[in-house]
């Protein structure tokens, strides 16, 4: 082992190595449209919920505690399941895609 900030050196027998690489979560691209907190993890609910209506987050965008796939395949299950009862419950509100996407004015 190496201390990068000494320079000093060590053996360390071990039988298994976990390397991590550090994390920054990739949520620039949301400007302030999702609330965030002060290291740019976006904030949910239990029920994966951001502060936008029907939008919902899952996964190291929105964990910096676990941060492991298999959390984040958990968590993603759960956005999913949220996501469809969140589109249930406003089905008869929402628009169909090609009308929604329709320039305004046309």
């Amino acid at each position: 082992l190496q201390n990068v900030k000494t320079n000093a050196s060590s053996v360390f027998p071990t039988e298994g190595v976990f390397i991590f690489i550090g994390h920054i979560p990739n949520s620039p691209i949301f400007g302030d449209q999702l609330a965030m907190n002060e290291r740019g993890y976006i904030i949910t609910d239990e029920r994966m919920r951001t502060s936008v209506d029907g939008v919902f987050a899952a996964g190291e965008i929105q964990d910096e505690i676990w941060r492991q796939v298999a959390t984040s395949v958990g968590q993603g299950t759960s956005a999913a399941m949220q996501a469809i009862h969140w589109l249930e419950a406003n089905e008869e509100t929402l628009q169909p895609l090609d009308e929604a996407a329709e320039p305004a004015g046309d």
